[in-house]
């Protein structure tokens, strides 16, 4: 939400940086190979479909510099349409085959099968 960009952006005024920008869940508003660090936790999770999991990955792929790393979290164990915070799971075995697809490499996983499984990935 804007609001939420705006506390963010208040938040890190003192670090010249750190950006903070809104999107379409879909494309990053930022240039090829121009980013250090991309950290995201409890977002992945609530994506609507691994389709969209997959295309955010490869924005991250895209906007990523060489050397650059990405600390993602991911949902490790399935959950119920029923439930307000649906969204897709990964085994270890589904991720490492879309995350290769994408063309990112995994430094180190954590936390397979479980809620909150743990990505560290780097170009």
């Amino acid at each position: 939400s804007e609001k939420m960009i705006e506390v963010g952006k208040e938040r890190l005024k003192n670090l010249s940086n750190a950006t903070i920008t809104a999107n379409d869940g879909l494309t990053y508003p930022v240039k090829d190979d121009s980013i250090d660090f991309v950290f995201s936790y409890i977002v992945f999770q609530h994506m609507s479909s691994k389709k969209t999991v997959r295309k955010n990955f490869e924005e991250i792929k895209r906007t990523l510099k060489d050397g650059g790393i990405a600390k993602i979290q991911v949902r490790g164990l399935p959950t119920s349409k029923m439930n307000w915070f649906y969204g897709p799971s990964f085994t270890k075995d589904e991720i490492e085959k879309l995350l290769s697809s994408v063309g990112l490499k995994i430094l180190k996983m954590d936390g397979e099968n479980q809620r909150y499984f743990w990505l560290w990935l780097t170009k």
